[in-house]
Parts: structure tokens; C-alpha cells; sequence
């Protein structure tokens, strides 16, 4: 549920990009095990370690990190 952001008045934006054939591509190579998502996915963090996430990124550590709100 998003209440908690509403009830603090935060905006939350997410980024997607990608067309149809991207996505097809990505479920092809997926598929095809010519590439491991561990490698791309650095970690999952908790909300309330959003900023630990970002620095990881930010530095090169992790390429893309998930962040769970619940």
C-alpha cells in the first residue's frame, strides 16, 4: 500500500524504459542462461536502507539494486 507516502505527502517516481523487443530480448536471454542476474543485481534492501542502495550504486558496487517498501 502507498498510504504511508500519501499520509507523509511524498511524491514516489519510477523509472521504467524499455520497448516491447527489449523486453522480449531480455525474457530471451533470461531464458537462455547466457547471463546471470546476480551479476547485475547487487542487492535488496529494505526501505529504510534506501541510501546504503544508492551508494552502492553510485559507486560502481552494484549496477542495479532493489528496494522493497514492505
Amino acid at each position: 500500500s502507498l498510504d504511508p507516502l500519501v499520509a507523509k505527502a511524498c511524491t514516489l517516481h519510477i523509472c521504467l524504459h524499455h520497448t516491447y523487443g527489449t523486453w522480449e530480448r531480455t525474457l530471451h536471454l533470461m531464458e537462455s542462461d547466457q547471463f546471470d542476474l546476480h551479476t547485475i543485481i547487487g542487492g535488496v534492501y529494505p526501505i529504510n536502507k534506501w541510501k546504503e542502495a544508492f551508494v552502492k550504486m553510485e559507486s560502481g558496487q552494484n549496477v542495479k539494486s532493489i528496494i522493497k517498501i514492505n
